[in-house]
C-alpha cells in the first residue's frame, strides 16, 4: 500500500485559527506566529488547521509545518517543542487562559534553530509522532480540525523566531503537510 497524497496540505483558514503568546498577552491578530524569549517575555504560539481530511487509524508517514519568516531573525539559542493538542476536534483558542489550559499530546524537540532570514520558507522536524496520537484517538473523524502548538522549552533572552500568520500582509500563514496510508479496509478516500 502506497501512502496517499490526495492534498496533504492544510493551512490556516481564518485569523482565530491561529494565536500568539507573549508574556500574559494573548492575540489572534498578530502578524507573526513566533517562539522564544524577547524583552524577558515568553513567546509561544498555535495554529489550527481545519478540514484535515485524514481517516481515522491511519498510518502518518511523514508530517511537518512550514512557515515563512516574518524577520530576519539570529539571536541565539532557541529552545522548543512541538505539540499536537490531544482533542478530537480541537476548537479555536480564545483566550491565554484557553490557551495554557490544552492538553498536548507527547511532544518533538526543535533546538538550536538557525538564523532566519525574512521571506525564507523553513520546515519543522518531523511531527510524525504527535500527529499520529491525535489521528489514532477513538474520537477522530476525517475532516476534524487539528492544533499544532509551538511551545518555548527555556531559550535565551533575545533569541526568537517568528513565522508569518494568516494575519500577515506580506508573507503566507502557516501549512501543515501530512502523508498517510488509510487502515486496512479503509478504501482510498474520495
Amino acid at each position: 500500500v502506497f501512502p496517499v497524497v490526495l492534498d496533504p496540505t492544510f493551512a490556516v483558514a481564518a485569523s482565530a485559527d491561529d494565536v500568539v503568546s507573549i508574556g500574559i498577552n494573548f492575540s489572534i491578530t498578530n502578524a507573526s506566529r513566533g517562539v522564544g524569549q524577547s524583552g524577558g517575555l515568553i513567546n509561544e504560539s498555535a495554529a489550527r488547521y481545519t478540514s484535515v481530511n485524514i481517516p481515522n487509524a491511519s498510518t502518518i508517514d511523514s508530517a511537518f509545518e512550514t512557515l515563512i519568516a516574518s524577520a530576519t531573525q539570529s539571536g541565539t539559542t532557541v529552545l522548543s517543542d512541538l505539540f499536537c493538542e490531544a482533542a478530537d476536534n480541537p476548537a479555536q483558542i480564545t483566550s491565554e487562559a484557553d490557551f495554557n489550559a490544552r492538553v498536548m499530546t507527547a511532544g518533538v524537540a526543535w533546538d538550536s534553530i538557525g538564523t532566519w532570514t525574512a521571506g525564507d520558507s523553513n520546515n519543522t522536524p518531523s511531527l510524525i509522532t504527535p500527529v499520529q496520537a491525535v489521528i489514532n484517538r477513538v474520537g477522530w473523524v476525517s475532516g476534524n480540525a487539528l492544533i499544532v502548538f509551538w511551545k518555548d522549552g527555556g531559550s535565551t533572552n533575545g533569541a526568537i523566531r517568528n513565522g508569518a500568520s494568516w494575519d500577515n500582509t506580506t508573507y503566507t500563514e502557516p501549512v501543515l503537510t501530512v502523508t498517510w496510508t488509510p487502515p486496512a479496509g479503509a478504501g482510498q478516500p474520495t
